[in-house]
């Protein structure tokens, strides 16, 4: 049936010559055989084109289904599917093919492209591939739930600031070997090539550090500060408690300033257990409250061994550093 419609279609649609049948006609009134013979009449008529490169450019051929197939599918991306990766014609510009891969459910996205970059959005993702060393955007940026809540800010002069949730824990560490020891100091020794201050079980010895707030420190955030320590001895099962004294003092900006003195405030770390001789041990983390602290402060901290009923090691318990985490909510102190 689809033969003889063609047919009778190239019959009507060919004017009549001189009362006859036009030469044209003659040659295709005979039976066409299969769809390449039928695409072979159609190309030959001159009313249609199979180039899938569309290289003529044409204001009157029309292309058959295959031909705009093969062109869809040479110059456009692959949508749908899991792990899709992005195929497109760019006239040699990339090595390869393969260049985002990208999990969706919807097929429907939209596609930007140029000779030497794509961007391909989708209903959650924006996806962009830049043939190219460099990405340039002016203006400011919000990473994260778009600026509402919980993003990473980049301003205009290229400050980045966590807002909301965005933080990160960083940590400080002060050698044992760094802190100044008191007027009943805990001796100084080597185990292996670690330098510790080895604190007696029965004396009240001390030792002192200065923590300066850094600037990238999270406004009214706690400061958590652990002991790493060892036992000298082979006496398990037993507990070592630490207690540490601490005072902030801001920076005197005017005549009426804060002075130094002494720790006011006082932080008790207990029920530390450990397994054996050289074991390093880390405690829970005592806390130096950030509702106390302001940026810029210097925090002057005297750690000691706490000689009460917790404590019942009868060696000397050996520092090895302290940690100090707090949580930060940018990179650094603007310029």
């Amino acid at each position: 049936m689809k033969k003889l419609c063609l047919l009778l279609i190239l019959a009507m649609a060919l004017p009549v010559m001189g009362g006859g049948i036009c030469p044209f006609t003659t040659i295709f009134m005979r039976t066409l055989l299969d769809d390449a013979d039928i695409a072979a009449a159609w190309v030959t008529l001159g009313l249609g084109s199979t180039d899938g490169t569309f290289a003529s450019n044409s204001d009157t051929l029309i292309p058959t289904e295959k031909a705009i197939k093969t062109y869809v599918t040479n110059n456009s991306s692959t949508p749908g599917g899991s792990d899709t990766h992005i195929q497109y014609n760019n006239n040699g510009d990339f090595a390869g093919d393969e260049y985002i891969t990208r999990t969706v459910t919807d097929p429907g996205f939209l596609l930007l492209e140029t000779e030497d970059s794509l961007l391909l959005v989708t209903d959650d993702k924006i996806i962009l591939a830049i043939d190219a060393v460099n990405f340039n955007l002016n203006g400011i940026a919000n990473l994260g739930d778009g600026g509402t809540t919980n993003y990473t800010n980049i301003a205009a002069n290229g400050t980045i600031t966590l807002v909301g949730t965005a933080r990160v824990e960083k940590y400080m560490t002060v050698s044992a070997a760094s802190l100044r020891r008191g007027t009943a100091p805990p001796g100084e020794d080597l185990i292996g090539t670690h330098a510790v201050l080895d604190f007696a079980s029965n004396l009240t010895e001390s030792a002192y550090f200065e923590v300066h707030i850094p600037p990238d420190w999270d406004v009214g955030t706690d400061l958590e500060i652990a002991i790493y320590w060892c036992p000298t001895t082979d006496d398990v099962g037993k507990h070592v408690a630490w207690e540490f004294d601490w005072e902030a003092v801001a920076i005197a900006a005017a005549a009426a300033g804060e002075i130094l003195g002494a720790g006011s405030t006082n932080v008790e770390i207990h029920d530390d257990t450990y397994a054996g001789a050289h074991n390093l041990q880390e405690t829970s983390y005592g806390h130096i409250a950030g509702a106390s602290l302001a940026a810029d402060d210097t925090i002057g901290i005297q750690l000691y061994r706490d000689h009460d009923d917790t404590d019942d090691y009868g060696a000397d318990a050996a520092l090895v550093h302290i940690e100090i985490e707090y949580k930060a909510d940018k990179l650094g102190e603007a310029l």
